[in-house]
């Protein structure tokens, strides 16, 4: 709206002006600025009534100022004010507007600067000059209420009546023909009533009034009686402000409805709802917010600090996690408020469980919502527990099973070194297989089940990764060899021999990559590369010339059991619990794998680790 009356203010070479009912000024239109030099925010808070205007005896300041106070109207109030460009003369009129209560806002007004004329008066010495120069319309009209002179604004607005401001004519003729001819709309189709009133307001002026022309322009016209008995009347055209003055009062109506639209949509919430402005003051929160804290909720006043409200909150015992540590948990909370766009979780005094989230406007207020997750956070607990036993259970079942297939594998062993014929020593090998797979088996489900405990650790030494890697080739080495298979290992020259990291989780995620690139490779052969990369990286990675895997299941091919598709489990065996296992290895390392397809066929897993 401001931007609308600076559009218009430049259109009546002047500016707009508002205040408060305490007379401080709350908008000036940056034309001032064109016209005097003089910077509106400059004058914005300060009072009209400490602004002593120069050129202006004490009894008409004193006269303007007792209008004010009485919330008169003023009009083409002249005075000299100094400003950055020099000593200017300003005339400016207004008028007190009021809430739909009758209770007193402010002033609104318009002014504009008239140094140019009065110097012009000066200088020619020449009343007339700048009479005509001023845009008001002015009549003056004897004792005897005959027309005595007019300006030249005045005579354009009634060109059709030269003949009744012409010397000696009387205002009632002039008025009368005004209205015969059609002049005043609010008149046509009671004239004699409206002429009666107009009459008699000009003989005994009561102040301003407006009047509606039939071309749709608006005045405002004031009537004064000289000390001579002479009348002056001076008609200001204000069909700019009128209209601005009617947006100003719907914006205001329009501002109020959707405000409260707004609150009626916010009380709707289910969720806590909570404003605090860019001083972090409470202005609002709905009925759900203040529910969720029964303690201290008559505290949500408008203009506490979100600081005070916290304490007194936690003083209430309002916060289950602050018992104990009060000081600290305010602390961390009000670091978290500082730094807004955050979300958090909130036990409250009932057990409750809230799900904070606060965001910063763009004014600097900050919004909070607050969402009861009671039901979420019991549903995750028990599904927390059940998964704690779940992983309890099946790591106790994999030793108690591990155990007896470690003697199994061992009394195989020790059959395989007596004397037995080939079939014999066929049939215990593929006991023996058979035992290692459901050993590697029980394995992946003791090291998932750890993993879903949060019981997996990674323990860092200085190791000979060199000698891990030819450790690895030769256990593996065999199988490979088993289905015709190359097998080649390639570790550049700048690998450094020893590294700090976990050897055992290392030679377990090799050996999850190189067994399922080994099993899942019917011809060709399996590569593995090491090498290192920027910022301290080292690199491993596997490829294949197997079967490869279906782009379908690459976004998933990390989860827990899953395979390369339906068949494969029955084909080659296996948890599908690998690929998972590893993920979780190399993330526990501050690492990442990642899968990509090799070109014509085959597969390739990379994975990096950070060195220290």
């Amino acid at each position: 709206m401001n931007k609308e009356l600076d559009a218009y203010a430049d259109l009546i070479d002047g500016w707009f002006w508002e205040t408060d009912s305490k007379y401080r000024f709350v908008y000036i239109s940056a034309s001032l600025k064109k016209f005097t030099g003089i910077d509106p925010e400059r004058i914005y808070g300060k009072s009209w009534l400490e602004l002593r205007a120069k050129d202006v005896s004490d009894a008409d300041w004193n006269n303007h100022i007792a209008r004010l106070k009485a919330q008169q109207p003023i009009k083409d109030f002249i005075y000299k004010r100094s400003g950055p460009t020099g000593e200017h003369w300003l005339s400016t009129s207004g008028d007190p507007f009021y809430d739909e209560n009758n209770n007193f806002l402010g002033y609104r007004g318009i002014a504009r600067a008239i140094t140019g004329e009065v110097e012009l008066a000066r200088q020619s010495s020449n009343f007339k000059i700048i009479f005509d120069q001023l845009k008001e319309a002015i009549a003056i009209w004897d004792d005897k209420d005959r027309f005595i002179v007019c300006n030249k604004a005045f005579q354009s607005l009634n060109e059709h009546l030269e003949p009744y401001i012409s010397i000696g004519e009387p205002y009632e003729q002039y008025i009368r023909q005004a209205v015969n001819s059609g002049m005043y709309s609010d008149a046509i189709g009671n004239e004699e009533a409206w002429l009666k009133q107009r009459l008699a307001h000009h003989h005994d002026p009561q102040g301003q009034f407006d009047i509606v022309r039939k071309d749709g322009r608006t005045f405002s016209v004031e009537e004064q009686k000289l000390n001579d008995g002479m009348t002056v009347v001076v008609a200001t055209e204000i069909t700019h402000y009128k209209v601005i003055n009617d947006q100003l009062e719907q914006a205001k109506v329009d501002a109020d409805r959707a405000r409260d639209q707004l609150i009626s949509a916010i009380e709707a919430l289910d969720e806590g709802f909570v404003y605090f402005d860019a001083d972090d003051r409470f202005v609002f929160s709905n009925q759900h917010y203040r529910t969720f804290y029964p303690l201290s909720s008559d505290n949500f006043k408008k203009g506490k600090k979100f600081a005070d409200l916290l304490w007194e909150g936690v003083k209430a015992g309002e916060f289950a996690h602050a018992t104990g540590r009060e000081k600290e948990w305010f602390e961390e909370r009000m670091e978290v408020h500082r730094n807004a766009n955050s979300t958090i979780e909130q036990k409250i005094s009932n057990g409750r469980w809230l799900k904070i989230s606060e965001r910063r406007t763009k004014d600097g207020g900050t919004v909070g919502f607050r969402v009861d997750i009671t039901a979420l956070k019991e549903a995750q607990e028990r599904a927390e527990a059940a998964s704690n036993t779940k992983s309890e259970f099946l790591a106790n079942m994999s030793h108690e099973i591990r155990t007896p297939m470690t003697g199994v594998l061992g009394m195989l062993d020790a059959l395989l070194d007596t004397h037995l014929d080939e079939k014999q020593i066929r049939l215990v090998k593929t006991a023996r297989q058979s035992s290692m797979a459901l050993l590697e088996i029980l394995n992946d489900i003791l090291d998932q089940s750890k993993i879903e405990a949060g019981k997996l650790n990674i323990e860092n030494v200085d190791f000979n990764l060199k000698a891990l890697i030819e450790h690895i080739h030769t256990s593996l080495l065999p199988r490979a060899q088993e289905k015709d298979l190359w097998f080649n290992v390639k570790i550049a020259d700048d690998v450094p021999g020893t590294i700090h990291s976990d050897p055992n989780r290392v030679r377990q995620i090799l050996i999850n990559l190189l067994s399922n690139a080994i099993k899942f490779t019917g011809e060709g052969g399996v590569s593995l590369d090491i090498k290192t990369a920027p910022e301290h990286v080292l690199l491993f990675e596997v490829t294949d010339t197997g079967i490869g895997i279906a782009a379908e299941i690459k976004d998933s091919l990390f989860e827990r059991f899953r395979q390369r598709d339906s068949s494969t489990s029955r084909k080659y065996g296996g948890t599908g619990l690998g690929l998972s296992i590893s993920k979780n290895l190399v993330e526990m390392m501050n690492g990442k794998i990642d899968y990509r397809n090799v070109k014509p066929s085959g597969s390739g897993f990379r994975y990096r680790i950070r060195m220290p």
